[in-house]
């Protein structure tokens, strides 16, 4: 047993000497990541059934990951959704290369790479205000993706009993992206950090919003939607002609050469 214990701290050591540094574009700056083992990649593999909409083993195993491996654990409650593309993006090039064979020839993603690494200047806050009631919007949080999956769906996911259709549960996705997308909220001299209320918590007070607050949020979660689908926009070249396709960063992305 203590032969098996040395060699799973010689290759702890390891993983730290060989870490990757990935930009982190919210720090505007490298953080080093220990690298995928074993153990995580299967995660990745397991994740391959899930929900279709919200994709929800992905992105749980994806944040415990992230958070594993981060070298600097202070920072990870802090990354936003943005930052976890960076990170993958990056860690599926030092698996397996820049380049992606699909039907319709190779994509090449290192300009994605490059789009993020000079992102940091876009992910100011926003300021919403109506009558009495002021709110904070931000680029969400990965932990508030992750409380969401973790909360809500992972258990029907794992029982196999979440089928929903994008259409049937497009209100649902919407109310989940209001509540991630708000910092805080504050009405008249009572103000309320969003993310130290619980799921349902958020919920409720969203669900009471006026419209026209609702509608503003969803303004900003469109810059965001935006702004994700221009990083992650890549050119897939064949033999004959060049076009633009946007990367799907799901668990095929990480497994698959």
């Amino acid at each position: 047993m203590s032969n098996v214990q040395t060699v799973l701290d010689l290759l702890k050591e390891l993983s730290v000497k060989n870490s990757v540094s990935i930009f982190i574009p919210s720090l505007n700056r490298e953080v080093k990541f220990r690298p995928i083992t074993g153990a995580q990649q299967k995660k990745i593999y397991d994740s391959g059934y899930d929900n279709i909409v919200f994709r929800t083993k992905f992105i749980l195993a994806t944040y415990d990951i992230i958070v594993e491996n981060c070298l600097e654990p202070d920072i990870t409650n802090e990354l936003n959704v943005i930052d976890r593309l960076s990170i993958l993006l990056a860690y599926r090039k030092a698996l397996y290369g820049s380049i992606i064979k699909n039907a319709s020839g190779e994509i090449d993603f290192t300009e994605c790479l490059e789009k993020l690494n000079k992102a940091a200047n876009r992910f100011s806050e926003q300021e919403i205000e109506y009558d009495n009631i002021k709110i904070t919007a931000q680029i969400p949080k990965f932990i508030d993706q992750y409380k969401f999956e973790k909360e809500l769906r992972e258990q029907a996911v794992l029982q196999r009993d979440d089928t929903k259709t994008f259409i049937e549960a497009f209100g649902e996705m919407y109310f989940g992206e209001l509540c991630k997308t708000v910092k805080s909220i504050s009405i008249g001299d009572v103000t309320i950090a969003f993310n130290q209320l619980s799921i349902n918590e958020q919920l409720a007070v969203i669900e009471r919003l006026p419209l026209v607050v609702i509608n503003s949020i969803g303004e900003f979660i469109k810059t965001t939607v935006n702004l994700q689908t221009e990083l992650l926009t890549a050119k897939v070249k064949s033999e004959t002609a060049e076009m633009d396709i946007v990367l799907d960063v799901n668990a095929e992305f990480l497994i698959k050469v």
